[in-house]
This record gives structure tokens, sequence and C-alpha cells, in this order.
């Protein structure tokens, strides 16, 4: 079940939030439970047989906690290898023999296709940085197991994040104040994030996978970049908007989720775009894998391995490809020289033009994109798809956007762009100044706004069938 599908929006949605708000919240245990029985079937209806992973995995080290709280370091690395046995398993066993193979030529070596449980990277980590935050004594370990599941399986941020930690969240677990303004602040950015993802991500999400459905030497040159810039607004409104209707619908009920993503495509540099993008993600690996390994408190060398473990891992987290571990390579060479030539010129910035700082950025931003996109490329052809978005070569059967019927789609690039790159800037200060307004027209107006957005949204979902979510399967 995903957010922007009709069985979600006008069965399970509008049942939740009937039974939750018919419970008097003086049985706001009650009501938490409710919150409980319908994330385990959101997670059920839509994996019946790995919700007993899930549960098991909870369960397990909801016993390990109370010896974890008690600084007992086996447990704390018994229950992250449980943890993390599952994930390995699952996403990694297969490209890890497939490897094995390739370097030992040894084919008895087989294991079969297994399908990714859903979530698994994101309630892994969530579930990670629990115990070790327990270990260091930064939270009180939840006694309750009904809380602790919910904590793990609340259903707006189970399958896609952010990855929260459970101090932000744990005054919610335990008294759960709703407010008016809450709900109305929650449906508000629910419609935003619906929004993003059915108006803008599905129709340019089409674009890059019609372009990239066809053989590499009848595409040229430029649709191969209109196909990279669709993606990389698709993969922008996909999740952020997915990040946005998991925080609103958390304040709907009471939870107040981090930010995922302040504006990206807006940086400067690629250590501003690593703020601003996945930041629960960046702030995971930093505070359980780079400071752990000494961050910048360590010599050069040592510092620019800790940098290529992180994103090595980084990329290795959103998918089992060699690709993916070259977009993570990427981004280490990239931040390790940025940080180093800042270093030893600290007036660049300075000189050079905001534009220009900006325009590089979202160019070496995109390049990433393109290592990204190529999932299930072989080493040969990845190169020969990233050689081709500089040397155009002949073409004797060429792909066109006529040909392929995307000009519809074309208006929807236009608008993404407008909206993600620094010409967003004008529609967010137009926001806020309409936003100081107080006054009873406005807030009607700024209603109608939101309930048109939904009905549209609707009418586009109904008439519709590409409707994937980029994350899902990371």
């Amino acid at each position: 079940m995903i957010f922007s599908s009709l069985t979600f929006l006008s069965l399970f949605l509008p049942l939740l939030v009937l039974i939750y708000f018919i419970i008097p919240s003086r049985y706001n245990k009650m009501r938490k439970y409710v919150l409980l029985c319908f994330s385990i079937f959101f997670y059920a209806a839509g994996e019946p047989f790995y919700i007993f992973l899930i549960l098991c995995c909870i369960w397990l080290t909801w016993l390990l906690s109370k010896r974890i709280a008690d600084s007992d370091r086996m447990c704390l690395i018994f229950a992250i290898i449980i943890n993390l046995l599952p994930l390995i398993f699952f996403k990694y066993a297969g490209f890890i023999i497939d490897n094995i193979i390739v370097l030992t030529g040894m084919t008895v070596l087989h294991i079969p296709k297994i399908e990714l449980p859903v979530g698994i990277s994101f309630y892994t980590f969530q579930i990670i940085a629990y115990v070790i935050d327990l270990y260091k004594g930064k939270l009180v370990r939840q006694k309750n197991i009904a809380y602790f599941t919910l904590y793990i399986m609340f259903f707006p941020q189970l399958i896609a994040g952010p990855i929260v930690r459970y101090q932000e969240v744990d005054d919610a677990i335990e008294n759960n104040r709703v407010t008016w303004e809450k709900i109305q602040s929650g449906i508000g950015r629910f419609i935003v994030g619906l929004s993003k993802k059915v108006l803008i991500a599905n129709q340019v999400g089409y674009v890059a996978t019609e372009i990239m459905s066809h053989p590499l030497q009848s595409v040229s040159t430029g649709l191969l970049w209109l196909a990279i810039l669709s993606f990389m607004l698709q993969i922008y409104f996909d999740f952020s908007g997915y990040s946005d209707m998991a925080i609103g619908l958390g304040g709907i009920f009471g939870f107040t989720f981090p930010e995922n993503f302040r504006k990206p495509y807006m940086s400067t540099s690629v250590t501003d775009f690593w703020r601003r993008w996945h930041i629960t993600l960046g702030s995971f690996f930093r505070d359980y894998v780079y400071i752990p390994l000494g961050g910048n408190r360590v010599s050069s060398g040592r510092w620019i391995i800790n940098v290529f473990i992180v994103w090595f891992l980084t990329g290795l987290w959103h998918g089992a490809a060699w690709n993916f571990a070259i977009w993570g390579g990427y981004y280490a060479v990239l931040l390790a020289f940025e940080k180093g030539i800042y270093k030893l010129c600290e007036g660049l910035r300075v000189i050079i033009p905001s534009w220009i700082q900006w325009f590089l950025t979202i160019f070496l931003v995109a390049f990433g994109w393109a290592i990204f996109m190529a999932d299930g490329y072989s080493m040969r052809e990845l190169f020969a798809f990233l050689s081709r978005l500089f040397v155009g070569v002949e073409i004797e059967s060429r792909v066109t956007v006529a040909s392929m019927n995307l000009y519809g789609y074309l208006p929807y690039i236009v608008l993404g762009s407008l909206i993600s790159f620094p010409t967003g800037m004008i529609i967010d200060i137009i926001g806020q100044k309409l936003d100081k307004i107080q006054n009873k027209g406005y807030a009607v107006i700024h209603d109608l706004v939101l309930m048109g957005l939904l009905i549209l949204c609707i009418v586009y979902i109904v008439g519709g069938s590409y409707n994937p979510f980029i994350y899902y399967r990371f």
C-alpha cells in the first residue's frame, strides 16, 4: 500500500482517522493501540510474509534492550548483528555471491532471486540508532513493547523514512497530544507532498523511464540529458513528496518528524547539497559511522579513508549494485576535493559568483544521478552510457520526443525545474508573505487551493497507471 493509492486515500486513512478521533482523548492509550494495529495491517497488506520478520526483529531488540540499558556491550553488539543480518541477506547476498562467482569462476554458488522486504533499510537503521543511543544513555528505555513496536512500525515513516530517532518522538509516544493546529498543518503538508508525487514526480518520471527503455544506440546525447533532468526531478519530488506526506500524517496524530529535505537543488556546493538532501540518512551515517571512525579529528590521510568508508556504505545502502558504490565513491571524491580546495583558498567562494557555484553544483549532482540511475548496467554499459553524455555518435534509428509522445510531459519538467531550482525562491518569498496575512479571506483561499490540489491528485491517480515510489526498493 502506498500513500498515493486510492485504497489508502479512500479506505485506510479515512477509517483510521474516524476510529482514532471517535475515541475520547482521555483514552490516549487506546488511541495508540489503534495506531499500532493499523500500522501492522498497513505493512502486512503489502508484505504478508515479511511482517513476521520485522516483528521478530522488534521483539528480540526489546528483549535485549534491558541489558543494553545496563551498559551490556555484548548485548548491544548482538542486537546490531541480529538486525543487520536480515538486511545483509535479503539485500546483499545475491550481490556478494555474484561477485564471488566473477572473481573465482565458481559456478556451484547460487542464490535464488529474493524480493527485498519493503522498508527494511529504514527500519533496520532506526532500530540500530535506538540501541546505540540506549547504550550511550541518551534515552530512557521504552518498557512497553507495544509502544516500542509503534515507534518502529508507525506507518507514515515505516516504508521510506524519514529515519526517526526515538528521542524525537518519545514524548508523542508517551503523551501524544493532538491539537487542531497540528491536524490542520498536517493535512496541508500531506496534500503538498501528495501533489509533489502525483502531479510532478509521476509525470517527469515517465519521461525518464520512456527514454531509458530504448537501446542506448538509438538515443541522442540531448535526449539522454533530458532523461537525467527528468530523473533528478522525479527522485526529488518523489522522495521529498513522500517525506512531506509522512510528516503531515505524523502531525495529524500528534507526532513531529524531522525534516528530510531543504531545497537541495538550490545548493551552491556539493557539501551544501548533502546538508539538504535526505538529511536523516546523512545524520545517521555521521553519528553512527563517521564520528566513531574519528570524523575529521584525525590525520588528513585517515580523514580521507573515513570519508570513503562512509560514502561507500551510503552508496551501497541505496542498492546492491556497483553503480551505487561508484556513486558513493564519486561523492566521496567530490566532498574531499571540495573541502581541500576551500581550505587552501578560503576566499574562493567569495570570488566566484553564486550563480556559477550553483550551476557547477547542479551539473555535478546531475552527473551523479546519471550514475545512480544506471541500475542493472554492467560496467561496460555504465561507462558507455556516461561517455555518451559528452560524445555524440552517429545514430541510424533515432528515437525522438515526438516519436515517444512526450511533448505533453515537457510542461511538468519546466514546472518542476521552476519550483526546485533557485527560481523557486520567488515562490517561497510570496508564500512567506502570504502566510503573514492574518485574515479569514486568505485562510479560505489557502484551504480552497489545497482542496483543489487534492481533487486534482485524485483525478490523476484515477486516470494514471505510472505510480512508483523510487525509495521503496531501497
